[in-house]
């Protein structure tokens, strides 16, 4: 008797669930919207910069502190003088002039001989000749290797403005030069005075004459030039031979050697 009114109570108590479409929007989830609250970050500072300390002003009469000795090696080279002035070419400059002019000289006498016409021809052609040709060519080649070593001799005085001392090199070329020329011309005097009639011409007594001169201004050109030698070498020595002791200190001791320029 009470089951029918018990199930009509229990019928409308629970709710009834509205049927949805597919396409009802209430059906979607929508979460509760919050209020969204912003945390402040908080932006941590750099650490200061350590300032460089200043330092003191040196008190007057106080000792200076000598700074610390590094373990490495310490190496101080003293000062040395320039480098040595090359050869100044002056003895082929002045070799390759009296070339040339003896082979200039060798070739006058020649024409003279042959304009003469009481001449010789035999003997100038075997002697003067062959003298002239071979003291051109040398001369010139003298002449050429003479400038080049005068080059390199002025760019080492540019380079270093030291001023160079004459080395008498000229003098013992030109002196050398000198006493063989004259000595060769006494000897062609000599062998040309055996001729009967050797004076009526002028070749005799010329050849006399240069060689005489040559023998003379050779022999003071070679005293002159071994003086001017001496004092060069002193010179060169004194100024350029240098060596110097040095000391280096080193991890637990210390090194000694010597430096220098020669």
């Amino acid at each position: 008797m009470f089951a029918p009114v018990f199930a009509a109570l229990l019928a409308n108590a629970a709710p009834s669930s509205p049927t949805l479409g597919p396409t009802d929007e209430s059906a979607l989830y929508e979460p509760p919207v919050e209020d969204s609250v912003i945390e402040p970050v908080e932006i941590t500072p750099p650490p200061p910069v350590p300032e460089a300390p200043v330092p003191e002003a040196p008190v007057p009469g106080a000792p200076v502190p000598e700074p610390a000795l590094d373990h490495a090696a310490v190496f101080v080279q003293p000062a040395l003088p320039p480098p040595p002035p090359p050869p100044d070419g002056a003895g082929r400059l002045v070799g390759g002039s009296l070339a040339i002019g003896l082979g200039l000289a060798a070739s006058a006498a020649v024409i003279g001989e042959v304009a003469g016409g009481d001449g010789d021809p035999r003997f100038v052609a075997s002697t003067f000749i062959p003298l002239g040709l071979a003291s051109i060519g040398v001369g010139t080649y003298l002449l050429v290797r003479g400038a080049k070593a005068r080059a390199n001799f002025n760019e080492w005085r540019a380079f270093t403005n030291a001023k160079s001392r004459p080395t008498g090199n000229g003098l013992l070329v030109g002196g050398t030069m000198s006493t063989v020329i004259g000595g060769v011309s006494l000897v062609a005097a000599a062998a040309q005075a055996r001729e009967p009639d050797a004076f009526d011409s002028l070749l005799a007594p010329t050849l006399f004459a240069v060689g005489g001169a040559g023998v003379a201004v050779g022999v003071g050109a070679l005293t002159w030039g071994l003086l001017r030698r001496s004092r060069y070498r002193t010179w060169r020595q004194s100024t350029f031979l240098s060596a110097a002791p040095t000391l280096t200190p080193l991890r637990g001791g210390v090194s000694f050697g010597v430096v220098g320029q020669f």
